[in-house]
């Protein structure tokens, strides 16, 4: 991968050159994004990771349109469609045995690219646009001035070294070492909800996103690099102890039970690596703002990985983040904190409806009550769309229930209304 990428040049104990506007500290979908947009405004950005790319993680890499929109407002979708991520515009929801399942077509597009292919792009793209990246650069401390943050000190290549900025951004993920040595508390903790296993299968044939749940047992069916499909099973919290001690066998059985075609499907192909696991994420937010630092991603805010809101979720963070301190930068460090504080408001507001949607499924699925009122609006055409739109992050759950009441008495008014009278 062609990048920038520079010795670091000021060894502790020697001279302090250069000074960079901005240091980023991690380099997935929140920091690279972040670095990009900043050096495209005109500041000299510093991108550090612990690894170098490509290099898989755990995730969904579930990228919601809203994220796909981003990366062509950024000139990247283009570059990643042409890794051979088939786009998803066919959807398919099965949400119990009396319930219709619900197939819904769009002209936007959904992507679920293989995390190897996607952050490696993000990295390049911070770089052509003139961040410097140092991979194997182990963040380990602030550096501190007068009760403001100033700068880094990382480690790499068994070394220890010091760069300076204005502005450091922690994009380093749910364990955030950024977060925890700058001191920023949690707030809004709804603990771990669910636990995930996933792999991916050859054999599937593409038939677009599948989502088959059955009370709070979820799974679904992705298309993603290669010809592949990423299956993946969420479960409660509770069971993971349960199902780690024999992953495979409960993984097969679960998926029987719950969506047999698909069964069927994996049977006929077969398993490319081994399962992968993880017992939960925490549903928390946590204090994102501070002189001379601010937190994006994951190590700010992060949610069950149930709905596959987390990348687009990072995405509009990084570009919320840099559009408002570009704004700031000429008046000086206060304004910049100030408008980093700003940002962090914003994204409370933005994320709340979300959110609380997002935890609100994970804990009680798809309840009786929500189950109740979808069954008297599965048969009107929108009910797909509005589906949709709630587990994609559009509208609350709060607003989907409203909507399915609504409706539903109105269809009961019109077929009230059409009985003949010695009914």
């Amino acid at each position: 991968m062609a990048r920038q990428v520079a010795r670091p040049n000021n060894v502790r104990g020697k001279a302090v050159l250069p000074v960079y506007d901005v240091i980023v500290v991690g380099a997935r979908c929140a920091g690279s994004p972040a670095a990009m947009l900043l050096a495209r405004s005109g500041l000299r950005v510093l991108l550090l990771d612990r690894v170098d790319f490509p290099r898989d993680t755990l995730s969904s890499h579930l990228l919601q349109p809203r994220g796909v929109a981003a990366l062509a407002d950024w000139g990247l979708l283009e570059g990643l469609l042409g890794t051979g991520c088939p786009p998803i515009t066919q959807w398919t929801a099965d949400l119990a045995p009396d319930v219709v399942p619900t197939h819904v077509g769009s002209t936007e597009i959904t992507l679920s690219p293989r995390r190897t292919v996607l952050d490696e792009l993000l990295v390049r793209a911070a770089v052509e646009a003139g961040a410097e990246f140092r991979a194997r650069a182990a963040f380990l401390t602030p550096l501190w001035d007068h009760g403001r943050v100033n700068g880094v000190r990382y480690a790499s290549g068994g070394r220890e070294y010091t760069e300076h900025a204005r502005l450091v951004v922690g994009a380093d993920g749910t364990n955030s070492t950024v977060a925890r040595t700058v001191g920023a508390r949690f707030y809004q903790d709804l603990g771990v909800i669910t636990c995930t296993l996933y792999g991916y299968y050859s054999g599937p044939p593409d038939r677009g996103a599948r989502l088959f749940v059955r009370e709070t047992t979820f799974a679904t069916a992705v298309p993603t690099h290669g010809g592949q499909h990423c299956i993946t099973l969420s479960l409660p919290h509770r069971r993971f102890g349960e199902i780690r001690s024999d992953a495979d066998r409960h993984f097969t059985s679960t998926i029987a039970e719950l969506a047999p075609e698909l069964s069927d499907e994996i049977a006929t192909g077969r398993r490319l690596g081994p399962l992968r696991g993880c017992p939960g994420v925490p549903n928390r937010y946590r204090e994102s703002a501070g002189p001379g630092w601010a937190l994006i991603g994951d190590a700010g805010l992060t949610t069950d990985p149930l709905t596959g809101l987390g990348m687009s979720d990072a995405f509009a963070q990084a570009a919320s983040l840099a559009g408002r301190v570009h704004a700031a930068w000429d008046d000086g460090p206060d304004a910049v904190d100030t408008a980093v504080a700003d940002h962090a408001e914003d994204r409370d507001t933005a994320c709340a409806d979300s959110f609380t949607t997002n935890a609100t499924l994970a804990r009680s699925g798809y309840s009786s009550p929500l189950l109740d009122a979808f069954r008297k609006v599965q048969h009107d055409p929108e009910a797909g769309s509005r589906l949709n739109s709630m587990l994609t992050g559009r509208v609350s759950l709060a607003e989907f229930m409203t909507w399915c009441l609504l409706t539903g008495l109105r269809h009961d008014t019109d077929r009230l209304s059409a009985m003949p009278a010695w009914c």
